[in-house]
């Protein structure tokens, strides 16, 4: 098959004198290998997809979304906020329900900001207000819930719909860690959990239902483990860990305005084999 397969050379003739070759030296529009331009504005981007087919984009910016495999996109319009004062950060998650999930800032002024949460049901092209995933004032007395990320269980359904995950930092004199979840698609969430200090958490949740959260903790990458939602977000014994030691990316870097500045460029992220959930990465 692979002798088959392994075509020799062919021997292309010199074009002649005055005649012009046509030559495709490169993927096209749409093709794999090819960038593709999703929106102008502000970066802080993530990106999902429920099946590969249909692909969400958020940034500061607001969203857009394609309906084939990410050959093209269209504009969705700004961060679908419905609160008095909105702000960026956002984050994408898919539920079991494969329905779409987008975090953002948002709150009734600026000294109370939380984490908002909108869903889509038509594969990420309307995106519409499910509830607050922080409340700040409030929860757990925190001041304002700044770079927050989210993550839903694809496997498992909750009790009452899907299972989200929500965790950010509290922006205060000393940064601290929190974590909520949902487990009726964004509807109702628990209040803010306090883990310890740090900076710039992520979530992730294996196929077991396990929820994981990575951190920084000023040089060392730490990790939490949690049980579901519906068995009350519980901290497992023996948790949090100590992964290793590490040293910021050196700055500055080219093309970045706030290379370590406010958000360091050596954020912790944790991941799950989805084939053995007792494999962490």
């Amino acid at each position: 098959e692979i002798r088959r397969l392994i075509k020799p050379p062919r021997n292309v003739p010199a074009p002649s004198p005055g005649r012009a070759v046509n030559r495709r030296l490169g993927p096209h529009k749409g093709e794999a290998g090819v960038a593709v331009n999703v929106q102008p504005g502000l970066g802080e981007l993530e990106v999902a997809s429920n099946d590969g087919q249909n692909v969400v984009v958020a940034a500061n910016s607001g969203f857009s979304f394609s309906s084939n495999f990410g050959a093209t996109y269209t504009f969705g319009g700004n961060t679908p906020c419905n609160q008095t004062i909105c702000d960026g950060d956002p984050s994408l998650a898919v539920g079991n329900s494969g329905n779409f999930y987008y975090a953002w800032i948002g709150g009734p002024a600026s000294t109370q900001l939380g984490d908002g949460i909108s869903r889509s049901t038509n594969n990420g092209q309307t995106f519409t207000f499910r509830g607050m995933a922080a409340t700040c004032p409030g929860a757990t007395s925190c001041t304002l819930a700044d770079q927050e990320h989210i993550a839903a269980d694809r496997v498992n359904a909750g009790a009452s719909g899907d299972r989200l995950y929500n965790v950010w930092r509290d922006f205060a004199l000393s940064f601290s860690i929190r974590i909520s979840c949902s487990a009726d698609s964004g509807a109702t969430w628990t209040a803010g959990t306090a883990i310890g200090a740090g900076d710039l958490p992520r979530v992730s949740v294996g196929g077991d239902g396990f929820v994981y959260v990575a951190w920084a903790s000023g040089g060392n990458m730490m990790l939490h483990k949690f049980s579901n939602c519906d068995a009350g977000l519980a901290p497992q014994a023996g948790w949090p860990v100590t992964v290793s030691a590490f040293t910021n990316v050196a700055c500055p870097v080219p093309g970045l305005d706030r290379c370590n500045g406010r958000n360091i460029l050596s954020s912790p992220k944790v991941a799950v084999d989805d084939l053995d959930p007792q494999h962490i990465y």
